[in-house]
């Protein structure tokens, strides 16, 4: 068991990370973690995410950059945990906010779109119309031309 613990010690000592590395490795262990919590997922998936926390678990004390990376690319491309119920990019904090980020600007965009189509004198003129009494008068010609067409057939 000694030379378990000597090993393990061997490959911190290896994997030990700069502090940017430091930095990637911790933005990389939050995104698996907030992807595995099992209270979030169904019950079919839960069993899985315990096993990837645990792989978690030893990359964390390893530090194992490549190992983190490699089981995030998992996660993300549904090799693992994969549902359909999930989203990653929407169904953690982050991807939410982003999510609000491009509907408000959608909604701003929108918005623009409606004033300038409502400032536009083709708008202004159409709306100013009042349908119902073209349609009426329409109506009126359609059937004035329609007797006239019985008129001229009845001739015949």
């Amino acid at each position: 068991m000694e030379d378990y613990f000597k090993i393990k010690d061997r490959v911190k000592e290896i994997n030990k990370l700069s502090e940017s590395d430091e930095k990637t490795f911790q933005d990389f262990y939050k995104k698996n973690l907030e992807i595995c919590v099992p209270k979030l997922l169904n019950s079919e998936l839960e069993k899985e995410a315990i096993y990837v926390l645990r792989d978690l678990n030893e990359v964390y004390k390893t530090r194992d950059l490549k190992k983190i990376k490699f089981i995030w690319e998992n996660l993300k491309s549904g090799l693992i945990l994969n549902s359909t119920s999930r989203n990653l990019e929407s169904n953690n904090k982050e991807g939410l906010r982003v999510e609000i980020v491009k509907i408000e600007s959608k909604i701003d965009e929108i918005e623009q779109e409606i004033e300038i189509i409502e400032s536009n004198k083709m708008f202004l003129f159409i709306k100013d119309i009042n349908l119902n009494d073209y349609f009426d008068e329409v109506e009126i010609e359609l059937e004035e031309e329609k007797k006239g067409a019985w008129k001229r057939l009845s001739y015949f």
